[in-house]
């Protein structure tokens, strides 16, 4: 492709920390009006490479050009007037806050005697909003905390696009949404792309993003590995790029699981009101058995009464051949049972401790 259809083209940019390089003398070109997705593994430096284009976190040298101008944002405010948004898996909102307050924040419009015009903020609002062509209108008085999160999702992009953004960063952008509601975001982004605003797009989700995006770019261990179009790879190709090694080198054999011995866990007609009707299944040792289900649909109801931070209304669990009576986290716990919430950052971890007293905490009496 020529050099008029590129609107970034990133030169050689590295960036360490200590001891370890998260980005090497990264190379590549996106081009105006696409949805490029940048893939690669926990640790590939995905999101180091978008928090510098974004301007939370700077280069230690190479070059980025937009727009055949380069820039040298060390900040956000600096990246914005540069036409780059980044919109971040942990939505940055206020939730106490209307809409049209969380797009205008801190550009406030007010007149000569420090009012606000919250009528024309408003109003710009549902310019906004309306532009993104969603299958409902957000109402711009509506409070965010009282929204869902596709909702919210859809206002951090309408607030992205009131600075006149011509590219957006959207990291991990569906990572909490149902199915219905990741069609939703997708629907907006190509609509996006339509009216020739760039999008970056980060996610794992590689079905999602061979049916989004235009180009693929794939990282690794810091390094540029290569950049597909995407009728031009496949989803193994991608995912061999992203490991070093192909999908049958990954894992050693599936050992056989014995399904005709007892099983080690029995639910028999779980029950909860409003959210499971007699819902029963069998666990076998050994076995990894999948849950499938759209938001709500009570898989995470499943795991929190099994763990006992539900109670339920009826049904039976019996494990290792025992009935399960009046399970509490301890008991689950001491049985040899652990939970990895959907939501670590609220649920699974005290972000301010350390690792290691993260790691400690379930043993923490013991030491």
């Amino acid at each position: 492709m020529s050099d008029n259809n590129v609107m970034i083209k990133i030169e050689n940019v590295s960036r360490r920390f200590g001891g370890t390089e998260a980005l090497k003398s990264v190379s590549f070109t996106i081009n105006k009006g696409e949805i490029h997705a940048l893939v690669g593994e926990n640790g590939a430096g995905k999101s180091t490479l978008m928090k510098i284009l974004a301007g939370v976190q700077t280069k230690d040298s190479g070059s980025i050009t937009v727009n055949e101008k380069e820039i040298k944002a060390s900040n956000p405010i600096e990246a914005r007037s540069a036409g780059i948004s980044m919109v971040f898996q942990e939505l940055n909102l206020f939730p106490q806050l209307t809409v049209f307050e969380n797009i205008f924040i801190t550009r406030e419009q007010k007149n000569k005697i420090g009012i606000l015009k919250k009528t024309k903020m408003s109003k710009e609002s549902i310019d906004i909003l309306s532009g993104l062509e969603t299958e409902h209108l957000i109402p711009p008085s509506a409070r965010v905390e009282n929204l869902t999160v596709a909702d919210q999702q859809i206002v951090e992009i309408s607030r992205a696009l009131s600075y006149g953004t011509e590219i957006i960063i959207l990291d991990e952008p569906n990572s909490a949404l149902s199915e219905s509601e990741s069609q939703a975001l997708f629907k907006i982004i190509k609509n996006l792309r339509n009216k020739g605003i760039t999008i970056i797009y980060v996610s794992h989700r590689l079905e999602e993003v061979f049916q989004v995006a235009d180009r693929i770019t794939v990282l690794r261990d810091g390094n540029y590995i290569n950049t597909w179009k995407t009728e031009d790879t496949s989803i193994r190709e991608v995912i061999a790029a992203m490991v070093g090694k192909r999908i049958e080198e990954m894992f050693p054999p599936r050992r056989d699981v014995r399904m005709d011995s007892e099983p080690i866990l029995k639910v028999i007609e779980l029950e909860k009101t409003k959210k499971l009707n007699k819902v029963s299944f069998d666990l076998h040792e050994g076995e990894v058995l999948g849950f499938a289900g759209l938001e709500g649909c009570g898989i995470e109801n499943i795991f929190q009464i099994l763990f006992g931070l539900e109670k339920r209304d009826g049904g039976q669990i019996i494990y290792a051949g025992k009935k399960c009576t009046k399970q509490a986290p301890w008991d689950a716990m001491r049985s040899g049972w652990s939970l990895v919430p959907a939501e670590r950052h609220k649920q699974g971890l005290m972000t301010e401790w350390s690792v290691k007293d993260n790691i400690n905490l379930p043993i923490i009496d013991r030491l």
